[in-house]
């Protein structure tokens, strides 16, 4: 007998190691190191790439950092210097099982510092835009993907659009980036004898417009990447398009999905999200098992036929002369009225699935309300007490199962709406990327209401025995939850001794996290200060959760205990209106009382109380 229960022990040892072995190994870690700035289009397009498919193909088991080294506004070495340094500082203590860079500055970066900053680390590239093996001597575990910009096929579909074309006028700067791109051009245009090429990189931008204002019909203006004029001003690309396009008397073209809309034709253009797509999926092989040396760097790069519809109905461009398989943008597409069906029948299964939902919690609290009644003349009325228990029990656990059932065409309706908004995204109008993007807003809150709805409809029927519960180390558990939160708000939290009580340890986690992240979302623009207090009263344990918040009306300290009873938007706050509603349930199901004190303003406290014999759920 002893024997088995030794081999069964070491057996539990083993299953439990290999489950903790396996979650690990889920938990990868990725760094995207980009070159520029947030808000920087092409940068955000291609970080929203990598994003996408690592997300996809890992199921959010993946944990991204990004970190923006705005190299286009501070191009120093001095600068350089200040980020490695704080590179070093930074991650110090973590090891990335991948590393992702954008553009030439970031892989530069990495080439020089990687060893001491990332050892033994793979690194994916993208957005290297003149590559050559040599980058790579010495780095056996780097690859990626190359972008290369294809000014030839640019030409020449720009060329079958205006046959008349005598000559290309070539917008750039003198900045490392401008250079290699002309010089990457002229690689490319030698074909063209017929034609005749000039450079304008080297002008004040009243120059430079007044020279494209005076421009030939037979000319047509090829936008190369332009940031700085001769003054050494800074000139962010979309609002000079904008400006150049507005005075230009001819088209102008470029190889960049980030300058489409502003006022370029098109082009085969280098678009980030596709760029960044195809590095995450070399990052996936490396995330794998892959050796990355072992990868040949991909020197295809993803480009795309897109055009503006805006700015082929300005120069009378007939749509027939654009290339096979083109994309093009701002084009009038009847999506509501084509897919009106679909969307009403979307619109019309969560609204069904929300009201029946609604419908039985509210009939479930209800009935709550009877029992509690009832229970008061329990000599007269015992059997209609159990009927009742009964049938809330019942009723629970069909909201339970209904909720439960609900997740799985949930999911299935959200992975078609995000399928539809990957597919064809910048393929329609705008309000069809509204619409496909409401869907999938609608569905992630759905999906989050649902799982919120479960939790408190487990309360009473899923918790576990009541057993002495040390909430030290429950608040611990908190914290490590929340630790994002914490870290991103630069929230400060204190605490007394907490006692050990007899409770349902997993509630009283959700208790205590539920008021703390209450606390951290609902601040002022001060970082938040919150205090954990405990005090033993003769029957009970009085908490308090105190907080420098925004505060609640007097009015409202009943109603924020109630399902659904919200006092901000969904825009201005997020959240489902169950979590105040949830902490009202556990703690009475402990037999503890809960209630809050605030003045508009000046933050709150959200008092409860724990019997010092356990409640209901012992």
């Amino acid at each position: 007998m002893r024997n088995s229960t030794i081999c069964m022990f070491a057996i539990f040892l083993f299953l439990n190691s290999a489950l903790a072995h396996t979650q690990e190994e889920l938990a990868k870690r990725a760094l995207i190191l980009a070159s520029y700035h947030t808000d920087h289009e092409w940068t955000d397009n291609l970080v929203e790439g990598i994003e996408d498919f690592l997300n996809a193909e890992f199921l959010n088991n993946i944990k991204l950092y990004i970190e923006y080294m705005d190299t286009k506004k501070y191009p120093a070495d001095e600068y350089l210097q200040k980020l490695y340094e704080v590179y070093k500082y930074k991650y110090n203590e973590v090891e990335f099982d991948v590393i992702i860079s954008s553009d030439d500055n970031a892989f530069n970066f990495l080439r020089k510092h990687q060893d001491e900053l990332f050892p033994d680390t793979p690194v994916v590239f993208c957005g290297v835009n003149y590559f050559d093996d040599s980058l790579l001597a010495g780095q056996n575990q780097f690859t990626g993907v190359v972008e290369r910009f294809d000014v030839k096929s640019t030409l020449e579909a720009a060329l079958k659009m205006h046959p008349d074309t005598r000559q290309v006028v070539f917008i750039s700067d003198k900045t490392t980036t401008g250079i290699s791109s002309w010089e990457l051009s002229q690689e490319q245009i030698t074909g063209f004898i017929n034609l005749k090429f000039i450079l304008l990189d080297d002008f004040y931008m009243s120059e430079l417009l007044e020279m494209l204002q005076g421009l030939a019909d037979d000319n047509i203006v090829i936008y190369l990447p332009f940031y700085w004029d001769k003054s050494g001003k800074y000139f962010p690309p979309a609002e000079t398009l904008s400006m150049i396009s507005s005075i230009c008397s001819v088209p102008i073209y470029s190889m960049w999905n980030m300058y489409l809309g502003h006022g370029i034709v098109g082009g085969k253009l280098c678009a980030g999200y596709y760029h960044g797509e195809k590095a995450a999926e070399i990052a996936v092989r490396v995330l794998h098992g892959e050796n990355a040396g072992g990868i040949p760097v991909a020197r295809e790069s993803p480009n795309r036929y897109m055009f503006d519809f805006s700015q082929i109905e300005r120069w009378g461009i007939k749509l027939s002369d654009l290339p096979e398989d083109s994309i093009v943008i701002n084009r009038p597409y009847p999506f509501y009225e084509e897919n009106k069906v679909l969307i009403w029948i979307i619109t019309t299964f969560i609204i069904l699935q929300t009201l029946v939902i609604t419908v039985l919690l509210i009939n479930m609290s209800k009935r709550k309300h009877a029992e509690n009644t009832l229970l008061k003349q329990k000599d007269e009325l015992n059997q209609t007490v159990t009927d009742l228990e009964r049938s809330n029990t019942e009723l629970e656990q069909f909201a339970y199962v209904i909720s439960h059932d609900l997740q799985e065409p949930l999911r299935m309706v959200s992975s078609y709406m995000q399928l539809l908004e990957r597919r064809y995204k910048g393929k329609l109008d705008s309000d069809a990327d509204d619409f496909i993007g409401y869907a999938v807003d609608g569905t992630k809150r759905m999906e989050m209401l649902i799982n919120d709805l479960l939790t408190f409809s487990r309360v009473g029927t899923r918790g576990k025995a009541f057993k002495p519960t040390n909430l030290e180390t429950v608040l611990e558990l908190v914290l490590k939850n929340l630790k994002l939160a914490v870290e991103e708000n630069c929230a400060v939290i204190t605490h007394d001794i907490l006692p050990t009580v007899t409770a349902d340890a997993p509630q009283m986690l959700q208790l205590i996290q539920n008021l703390i992240d209450n606390a951290i979302k609902f601040r002022s623009e001060k970082p938040p200060c919150i205090l954990i207090t405990a005090e033993q009263k003769e029957k009970e344990w009085l908490f308090s959760v105190r907080d420098n918040g925004i505060g609640i009306k007097s009015e409202y300290f009943q109603r924020i205990f109630v399902l659904f009873q919200r006092l901000h938007t969904i825009q201005e706050y997020s959240g489902t209106g169950i979590g105040l509603a949830l902490c009202k349930k556990i703690v009475e199901r402990h037999g503890g009382r809960i209630w809050v004190e605030s003045e508009p303003g000046r933050g709150a406290v959200f008092y409860f109380t724990i019997p010092l014999i356990g409640g209901k759920g012992k």
